[in-house]
């Protein structure tokens, strides 16, 4: 017996207003993502053609959750392959260490790869690296499907930021790798500034810039750059890829009194959490820059 999305008696049109229907029914977004992984198995070019015609509704649902990964990894073939997305599941942003069930990470990079970057998806593969997980509800957890043991330390998407970077600066050189936490928001950021500058004018070298937070975008970020300002909130010790860009300066606690002090024209946030730029900052940054 046949599903309706294989119906010959409607047309792909038709097939995709009575799916967006469907999904517009449920109301806890892990249940569009199986519905969609469902459609995936069933009729692959019709999921495509739903995730290009929706990208902003539907892209979010596949590519930040998770579903039923075995049966979706049998539509990938075993040669051909050209992209591996692989993670350990240590550090899924806004969740942790979530260890073999990260799988719905890569799944979901390889949707956005397609439905934005036009690559076939039979020739992409997602890898889940399973080296147990420091999780303890998981571990305590009867029915998760994962190695039952402390997480092995040896360790690109959505590794903690120290294995990445040292994993970037190992086989960049040799391999084509990337990591889109740390390269892919980076780039991002960084073409913001470019194109920012045709109204400001300058070039990046004369600007000042204040980061706030211990992501680990900022680093790379500076990396881009020779000839930067960069300051660092108190902490006693830094992580090896952000030493190069630490500055001397007196302890400030306060995100205001640290734009008073240094008054950069760029400010940037990497810290995660929202309503840290207050009315009072940006009137400080604008009182020197404008």
């Amino acid at each position: 017996m046949l599903d309706y999305s294989c119906s010959p008696f409607h047309n792909s049109g038709t097939h995709e207003k009575r799916l967006m229907h469907n999904l517009h029914q449920y109301k806890v977004p892990l249940q569009r993502c199986m519905a969609m992984m469902d459609l995936q198995e069933r009729n692959e070019r019709l999921f495509y053609k739903l995730l290009i015609d929706n990208v902003e509704e539907l892209l979010p649902v596949v590519s930040n959750s998770w579903g039923k990964i075995l049966e979706v990894l049998k539509n990938w073939p075993e040669r051909s392959i050209q992209v591996i997305v692989v993670t350990d599941g240590e550090h899924i942003l806004g969740l942790g260490d979530l260890g073999c069930q990260g799988m719905g990470i890569p799944v979901g990079k390889i949707s956005l790869y397609t439905t934005l970057g036009g690559l076939c998806p039979s020739v992409c593969l997602p890898v889940t690296i399973d080296v147990g997980t420091n999780n303890d509800q998981l571990l305590k957890d009867e029915f998760y499907i994962g190695l039952k043991q402390m997480r092995a330390t040896g360790q690109f998407e959505d590794f903690a930021n120290d294995n990445a970077f040292e994993l970037l600066a190992k086989y960049s050189k040799t391999h084509l790798v990337f990591n889109d936490d740390i390269q892919g928001t980076t780039s991002v950021v960084l073409a913001g500034l470019i194109a920012s500058l045709k109204l400001v004018g300058g070039s990046l070298a004369e600007h000042t810039f204040l980061f706030l937070g211990p992501g680990e975008t900022k680093a790379p970020l500076e990396e881009t750059r020779t000839d930067c300002s960069l300051s660092h909130g108190i902490t006693s010790s830094l992580q090896h890829f952000k030493k190069p860009w630490a500055h001397e300066h007196e302890p400030i606690r306060a995100l205001l009194d640290a734009v008073k002090s240094i008054k950069p024209t760029v400010l940037i946030g990497s810290l995660g959490v929202g309503k840290t730029f207050t009315k009072e900052v940006v009137e400080a940054m604008t009182s020197f820059n404008f």
